[in-house]
């Protein structure tokens, strides 16, 4: 049973570490995430804990878990958005005061 996913969206590029909370990992010897069609290895962090590093994608897609690598749990929609691009800043720099 999965209790929360943290993020639920990340970059279409991947690479977004998501972390699964829930109950019955430590008993399941092949954890894994579903992305759409993307199998990715889940990492057991502890009994209530797994995290999935997101696979390349797009749009909007399922999220799935399964504890067997055949069954999955559909456990949330996760949402792919293109990365920010930081164009420019203002101030452009800042003064630093202080000392000890």
């Amino acid at each position: 049973k999965i209790t929360s996913i943290m993020p639920t969206f990340g970059s279409t590029q991947g690479g977004t570490p998501v972390r699964l909370k829930g109950s019955g990992f430590s008993s399941s010897p092949d954890i894994n995430c579903r992305f759409g069609s993307s199998v990715v290895e889940a990492i057991l962090v502890s009994d209530v804990e797994i995290t999935c590093t997101s696979p390349i994608g797009v749009a909007e897609t399922t999220l799935e878990v399964s504890l067997n690598s055949v069954n999955y749990i559909r456990s949330a929609v996760f949402a792919y958005r293109e990365p920010i691009i930081l164009e420019s800043a203002q101030p452009q720099w800042v003064e630093v005061s202080g000392g000890a």
